[in-house]
């Protein structure tokens, strides 16, 4: 596979809707690259430079706790991940391996000011995906706090329980 065409772009829902003038600029710009299984796309303490469209295959998430990998979340054909117009974020905090072969086109965070210009809309639609990116990651965090303090009380039931002295 070469570059991917307009069409291509097309069946990701965030370019969809966009003109041809701005998915030939992103086209033009980006950079394509194949992911074989277990192959990273990022690794924990990388510098986040790249906005990445995941055009065919999947990544899955993960991150470390002690000496433990959490699986957290996969990304499929069609997402886009790394940084966005306007993110904040430095560095990974996890880890993007391949499951599968993965066809990436990404695009460096220095087009992001000439991409304003480009297309407001790609920009705005961009801007979307990061809005969605912080609500899910709340949401997950939430979750997270729910199960430890049920671990919790959980582990102190179980003491409980198990000294009927106290």
């Amino acid at each position: 596979m070469g570059k991917p065409s307009i069409s291509d772009l097309r069946r990701i829902p965030t370019f969809e809707g966009l003109n041809e003038e701005a998915l030939d600029w992103l086209i033009d710009k980006a950079e394509l690259q194949t992911l074989q299984v277990d192959d990273y796309l990022f690794r924990k303490g990388d510098p986040i430079d790249y906005m990445h469209i995941i055009l065919s295959g999947k990544l899955r998430i993960k991150i470390q706790q002690g000496k433990q990998f959490r699986e957290i979340s996969a990304i499929e054909a069609g997402s886009v991940t790394g940084i966005l117009p306007y993110s904040r974020m430095k560095e990974a905090t996890g880890f993007g391996i391949a499951v599968e072969e993965t066809k990436v086109l990404s695009l460096h965070k220095k087009n992001f000011v000439e991409m304003e210009q480009v297309s407001r809309d790609m920009v705005q639609a961009l801007v979307g995906v990061m809005t969605t990116r912080a609500r899910d990651f709340t949401r997950l965090q939430q979750q997270n706090e729910k199960m430890m303090a049920l671990g919790k009380l959980s582990a102190g039931l179980a003491h409980e329980l198990n000294n009927p002295a106290s």
